[in-house]
């Protein structure tokens, strides 16, 4: 099936996101039975199960892609542009809730890696609440 460029980019990091869980599904008995750390065996599987619901919304909108028609790449790019808009405000979201549920007195008694982990976490999503609105940028020029 052909596929318009910004779907076949879905259609790309749909297949790279089920090899990358097909690796880490492969290694959950070693680290469920292993001797990985158990903070490390608890991020892994989190991380896993984050990465499935993922590839299932990416999954929802390839099926989308094969229901539309075609001739209608202006509607398409309309409906992507929207799909965008609602993951950077679920992103928003996450990112207020992750502010709400460690307030500064519990961030203080983590120990110093997962502080580190944290910020790092919150570094990173606002980055990709910055791309998201750069994207949106470019459906509105």
């Amino acid at each position: 099936m052909s596929y318009l460029p910004h779907e076949q980019r879905v259609v790309d990091e749909l297949q790279e996101l089920t090899t990358k869980m097909a690796a880490i599904h492969a290694l959950i008995p070693a680290v469920i039975f292993g001797n990985l750390d158990p903070i490390d065996r608890i991020l892994l599987l989190k991380q896993y199960t984050h990465m499935s619901k993922y590839a299932k919304v990416l999954q929802k909108r390839v099926d989308r892609f094969v229901q539309q028609p075609k001739d209608r790449e202006a509607e398409t790019f309309t409906a992507a542009e929207q799909a965008i808009r609602v993951e950077l405000y679920e992103l928003d979201n996450k990112i207020s809730a992750l502010g709400r549920t460690t307030p500064t007195a519990v961030f203080i008694k983590l120990p110093a890696n997962e502080r580190s982990l944290l910020l790092h976490q919150i570094r990173y999503m606002h980055d990709y609440a910055r791309i998201l609105r750069e994207r949106i940028a470019l459906f509105t020029h």
